[in-house]
């Protein structure tokens, strides 16, 4: 009796290591990557707190476990990193209640500095989300410039939300 070959299946990914994914390039070690698929919806939580992406094109997406995983040292970093096949970038933080609003703004603006500015990494387009119990309904003067600093220096498109932040993904 003839013996069966299996054929072993790999997915062709549309996000792999070159100069169309420059993020990915830089960043492609399974250690950090929480998932690499085209999941309908992305839920990412924590502490009460959840973001959640919904993908009903079903686009390529590289999820990063950011702190304590793509940046392990004791900078100050955000939780979570989504990219997509169209070299968009979201970084996410899901802040804790004892924490202000402006150390949200100082992590996602630490993380941008040490993966994308220090590494000269460009990306299509950058997105902050931040999500906490309680979003100030009149920002501080230190929270107005950190935002300032998020939209014009890195040209970064911020959203907040307060428990639970849904969007979707075009």
């Amino acid at each position: 009796m003839a013996s069966k070959k299996t054929k072993i299946v790999t997915p062709k990914y549309k996000i792999v290591a070159d100069e169309e994914h420059p993020f990915f390039n830089a960043y492609h070690d399974c250690a950090y990557i929480i998932s690499h698929d085209c999941r309908s919806t992305v839920a990412l939580s924590e502490q009460q707190m959840q973001y959640i992406l919904d993908n009903p094109l079903r686009k390529e997406l590289v999820i990063y476990q950011i702190d304590n995983g793509l940046i392990k040292s004791t900078a100050i970093k955000c939780d979570f990193g989504i990219y997509t096949e169209n070299d968009i970038l979201f970084l996410v933080e899901l802040k804790s209640p004892e924490r202000e609003y402006a150390h949200a703004l100082e992590q996602i603006i630490n993380t941008i500095e040490l993966l994308i500015v220090g590494k000269h990494i460009s990306v299509n387009k950058l997105n902050a989300r931040i999500v906490s119990r309680k979003y100030p309904n009149i920002p501080t003067a230190k929270e107005r410039k950190l935002e300032n600093r998020l939209v014009t220096t890195h040209k970064c498109n911020l959203l907040n939300g307060a428990k639970t932040l849904k969007e979707v993904l075009s």
